[in-house]
């Protein structure tokens, strides 16, 4: 059985690693080469369930967070480290390796144009269209897929927006700093003790170019900018996730937590429910569920903490002190909820496989 992925970034990579084991996988992929985007890439340990990683793929090793309003303070931190900086090339190269390995075929160049119910069409820069036949497509493709929208899945993904830069200056790598403040959210993720990404999301992209000028002036003139980028990130929405042979990951399928705007642990779950759900011949939409509620609690949890007042954000933090510094952050209590809350991330879901071990083990 022959299964097309559209999308050689993080997500379509990981999914095409699983599914290596049981069928024939092509990769297509628009650009040239992986790790194009560059960005905040910072992640849970709970990668560390799904995936072993090489020291070439991670830039930095987090133990805490330090939390400012108004000139005061919160340092939340851990003995263990709580999350790592990725070398966003690094990484992504780090799992087109793995995928070459398993006999996953990448192709480079490739843009999806259109597809019917027995073939994608493609276009390899300025050729002619090449016509490929699949059995199972999935659309890692991101924000507002291609694929999803060539299939009704969605006319348009809902979306917020960020800005990200490199910039150079004298960080405590240790720690990420979070700026409560009230237009938008705001952080500064070290690489090392030089180099550091500072970014924000906000909701208006009518504001954008306000938001960036505003940034630059009170926050950026402390450094030496290196580069920017301004990208769209999909929230989830209660998009379905498959329509016959056809299945959504990743970005594409709205699965990125609404709090942070982080997808990739989101992602990587979903890869391993994917395979599941191929393998026992059951609907996505079904098997996902522990993955679609975790995301919705994601969604709620951030409409709550919307409505409350800075001050109030920050006594949460200051009387709750203690209890992230012995528990952790919410992802860690989720996963160790009781079972109707839903597997927490990285549970093996597949039988005879594990995320964390020998599917993607090197």
């Amino acid at each position: 059985m022959r299964v097309v992925v559209i999308g050689a970034g993080r997500s379509g990579l990981y999914t095409s690693i699983l599914l290596s084991d049981y069928f024939d996988v092509v990769v297509y992929e628009k650009e040239k080469y992986v790790g194009k985007k560059k960005g905040t890439d910072i992640v849970s340990t709970n990668i560390l369930k799904f995936i072993k990683l090489k020291k070439k793929a991670i830039k930095n090793k987090i133990y805490g967070a330090i939390f400012k309003h108004k000139g005061k303070e919160i340092l939340i931190k851990r003995k263990r480290i709580v999350a790592l900086v990725l070398d966003h090339k690094g990484f992504e190269e780090y799992l087109l390796d793995l995928a070459e390995k398993r006999g996953v075929l990448v192709k480079f160049g490739y843009r999806f144009v259109k597809g019917s119910l027995t073939q994608l069409t493609f276009k390899e820069g300025s050729k002619v269209l090449t016509e490929v036949n699949w059995d199972i497509l999935v659309g890692a493709d991101g924000v507002n897929s291609l694929v999803a929208r060539n299939y009704s899945f969605y006319k348009a993904q809902k979306v917020i927006f960020g800005y990200d830069f490199l910039v150079k200056g004298n960080f405590e790598k240790k720690y990420v700093i979070l700026e409560l403040n009230p237009e938008y959210f705001y952080w500064i993720v070290p690489e090392n003790e030089e180099y550091a990404r500072v970014g924000f999301l906000f909701e208006n992209v009518k504001l954008h170019k306000i938001l960036k000028k505003k940034f630059e002036r009170k926050i950026l003139v402390n450094y030496k900018v290196v580069n920017w980028i301004f990208r769209p990130i999909p929230i989830y929405d209660n998009y379905r996730w498959q329509k016959g042979k056809v299945y959504l990951i990743g970005d594409a399928a709205g699965m990125v937590k609404r709090l942070t705007g982080g997808g990739t642990i989101p992602s990587f779950w979903g890869a391993n429910l994917l395979l599941k759900s191929i393998l026992k011949k059951e609907p996505f939409d079904k098997v996902g569920r522990p993955l679609k509620m975790y995301l919705n609690y994601h969604n709620l949890l951030y409409d709550f903490i919307k409505h409350l007042s800075i001050s109030t954000k920050f006594k949460i933090l200051k009387y709750g002190k203690l209890f992230f510094e012995i528990l952790g952050d919410m992802d860690t209590v989720w996963g160790r909820g009781p079972a109707w809350l839903g597997r927490r991330p990285g549970a093996p879901e597949v039988p005879g496989s594990n995320p964390g071990g020998p599917i993607v083990n090197q």
